[in-house]
């Protein structure tokens, strides 16, 4: 599952141009995990802790710190609130089944 992840995190930031270099996202990305893997956060999927992370990790100036926000942005947005969306979007859309089983008294 982290690897999934890695291998996202490090394909988006290598095209926002982050980072030229492969490995050095390589084991970036992989440190930004590792460190928030340790951090609690009652927010769900840890938005905020991982930007955190990413630009104390990654950071140089202003323009990268906002490429990487957007970055991590953009894997949470897919990974989690998509999915999230598109399921309330089935269950909401699903037919109510009105049929009540009679139970034996």
């Amino acid at each position: 599952r982290y690897m999934f992840f890695l291998i996202q995190f490090v394909v988006v930031l290598y095209l926002m141009n982050v980072s030229d270099d492969i490995y050095f996202l390589i084991l970036s990305v992989a440190v930004i995990y590792l460190i928030s893997f340790f951090l609690p956060s009652v927010i769900a999927g840890k938005l905020g802790v991982r930007e955190a992370v990413a630009i104390l990790v990654l950071g140089g100036d202003a323009l990268m710190d906002m490429q990487i926000v957007f970055a991590s942005i953009i894997i949470w947005f897919f990974n989690l609130a998509l999915p999230a969306l598109l399921g309330a979007l089935i269950i909401y859309l699903a037919p109510v089944s009105t049929h009540i089983s009679k139970t034996a008294s």
